[in-house]
């Protein structure tokens, strides 16, 4: 051994370090276990065990005893510490980490005990739902919910069945969501009042707001919030409070109270470190940015709830915060992020049905915008995702986005018993945005009316004076597809200006649309769009302002340009003026600089 130990230090292999032997590189380490017969590792982990168990216990240091007593076939080991290191991986964020652990508990468990199953199942069930491994997630949840019915512990398997729900809605199926929440109640019908029936109504109440079914939500959370305030549990009053304060942020009349608890529920799981209701605080403080057009402080907040959930390994957070993203980008004019980023989302594998529904739609909605061909089964599929979740917030974006697509293409591609059902629901339910750009999409594709108990002036256009109003609402959101089909039922030059708006979105086949209709009213002098050699460059350059650009690479003055091009030196002013506005930039040597970055000139 002494001769072995005196080789490696004289190749280097180990090092001293800090008063300790350590292996200069993993990959030394790595090399050296794997050239060691399945006998001999086994022995040596043995012997680290029985040398160390005591210091790695006294030091914290859990994992190594896993790794050791994985790798020395020590089951016992494994199970009685797996769970410890998992559970200290979870508390500093660690949930990839602390799934992986719970999950060798499972495997190295050789016993029956139904309570250790029920215990390791269950954990490991919600750490695979905040690390967005929901089939896993599910599969676990039914598994420990099968063993507490064996046991007839009511409480338990209405706790159970309340996560359950929660897991199935994040896969988009609301039916079996619901039939989960409602379950979980009926079961404590006989019981006493204790924090259990409290969550239970909590979160059925959440699918209520989720399902924007104000009464009924604000019913169950009203009845949740008594018991936590009763008993002093601020885990379930930090659940309540999200709800119902998503639910009155989508009224216009009650927004500032629910931002209010949106904001107090943030703060109460902020104070507790209640990872998970910091997450949902920060997603429906997210949608609500988004959704309600508040889009000053929306990359604000997405930013910051993106970067909370990512540090702390809550992967499902991520992907339904950065759909959202996704949204927010396409609202306000930056469509080719939008199509970028929804195009990775929906081509992931991993990502959840019920945030797959809106890249979907981001997608399709760009691509028809612009006169993609492949846009139906995009529609198609994101329509039947959302059609399962029973949600409008789902239904009416998918919905006024297939309304859209008729309008631009003149073929209808949605089925009256679909058309119907969301004309009904929005007369009930849904907020006053999504409802609002429905109806509108349904007069435009359909010549169709929606009743709605309230409008967003922004889709108010019925005469000029609303257009003008709606354009300039529009313009200071900073939503310009909206502004520019608001400024086409304008005037002949507020006309124009949509289609400048348009032509700058690479909103091709609307603006071609624009155009034709343009035509049909009589209106003379309409321009003709960009040429393909001016589409090809990033800032949109024409072909005259691309002459100009190359010869400000090549530092000739003004006059010198007008010379060259045979134009006045007025025009040379104007082409530059233009082209500093187009790369965003405030002199020539800049402009040239951003060309060359954008690899418009070489």
């Amino acid at each position: 051994m002494d001769e072995a130990m005196d080789h490696c230090f004289a190749m280097n292999v180990i090092i001293v370090q800090n008063n300790k032997i350590v292996f200069k590189h993993e990959l030394y380490r790595r090399t050296l276990e794997e050239s060691l017969s399945p006998f001999k590792r086994i022995a040596l982990n043995k012997m680290i065990l029985e040398l160390f168990l005591g210091s790695f216990e006294k030091k914290g240091e859990i994992e190594r005893i896993v790794h050791y007593a994985k790798n020395a076939n020590e089951n016992n080991l494994v199970v009685k510490y797996a769970p410890l290191a998992a559970k200290q991986a979870a508390a500093v964020g660690a949930h990839i980490e602390a799934a992986r652990l719970f999950l060798s508990a499972i495997e190295y468990y050789q016993g029956n005990d139904n309570d250790t199953f029920i215990q390791f199942y269950e954990s490991y069930s919600y750490q695979c739902f905040l690390t967005n491994q929901l089939k896993d997630a599910i599969i676990y949840a039914e598994k420990s919910l099968k063993l507490l019915k064996e046991k007839r512990d009511v409480g338990k398997i209405s706790s159970c069945m309340h996560l359950l729900s929660w897991y199935w809605w994040f896969e988009g199926n609301g039916t079996t969501a619901e039939f989960y929440a409602t379950q979980a109640i009926e079961l404590l019908a006989d019981q006493p009042s204790s924090i259990t029936t409290a969550m239970a109504f909590a979160h059925l109440g959440r699918l209520k707001m989720l399902s924007d079914q104000q009464e009924e939500c604000l019913f169950w959370s009203e009845k949740a919030k008594l018991l936590a305030e009763e008993a002093g549990n601020e885990a379930v009053l930090c659940y309540v409070l999200n709800s119902m304060g998503a639910m009155r942020s989508k009224n216009l009349s009650t927004r500032k109270n629910g931002l209010d608890m949106l904001h107090q529920s943030l703060e109460i799981a902020l104070k507790n470190n209640d990872e998970e209701n910091i997450g949902h605080a920060w997603a429906n403080l997210g949608v609500d940015v988004v959704v309600m057009k508040d889009f000053q402080v929306a990359k604000k907040i997405l930013d910051e709830g993106i970067q909370f959930c990512e540090e702390r390994d809550l992967g499902l957070g991520v992907k339904y915060l950065l759909t959202y993203q996704t949204r927010l980008a396409l609202d306000t004019g930056n469509c080719k992020e939008a199509l970028s980023s929804a195009n990775s989302f929906i081509k992931a594998e991993n990502w959840p049905p019920v945030s797959k529904i809106g890249a979907l739609v981001v997608v399709a909605t760009v691509r028809m915008r612009c006169g993609a061909d492949d846009v139906v089964p995009l529609l198609t599929e994101a329509k039947d995702k959302a059609f399962e979740t029973l949600e409008p917030q789902r239904m009416l974006p998918v919905m006024s986005a297939m309304l859209e697509y008729e309008w631009i293409t003149g073929k209808e591609i949605i089925e009256k018993m679909d058309l119907d059902l969301v004309v009904e629901l929005v007369k009930q339910r849904g907020n006053i945005y999504d409802n609002s750009a429905f109806a509108y999409w349904l007069a435009k594709a359909r010549n169709q009316k929606a009743d709605l108990p309230e409008h967003y002036e922004g889709y108010l256009v019925n005469n000029q004076m609303q257009a003008q109003k709606a354009a300039a609402l529009w313009k200071a959101l900073g939503c310009p597809y909206e502004q520019a089909l608001a400024l086409f039922e304008g005037s002949t030059d507020d006309k124009r200006d949509a289609l400048s708006i348009l032509q700058q979105l690479g909103a091709d086949a609307v603006f071609e649309k624009a155009k034709l209709n343009m035509r049909a009213a009589g209106i003379k002098k309409i321009p003709r769009g960009l040429r393909e050699s001016t589409k090809t460059n990033p800032a949109q350059l024409t072909n005259r302002e691309l002459d100009v650009l190359q010869l400000l690479q090549k530092a000739v003055q003004n006059k010198e340009i007008a010379e060259t091009l045979f134009i006045s030196p007025k025009t040379v002013d104007h082409h530059i003026s233009s082209i500093l506005f187009k790369l965003d930039v405030n002199s020539r040597s800049k402009a040239v600089t951003e060309a060359v970055r954008l690899g418009i000139v070489k």
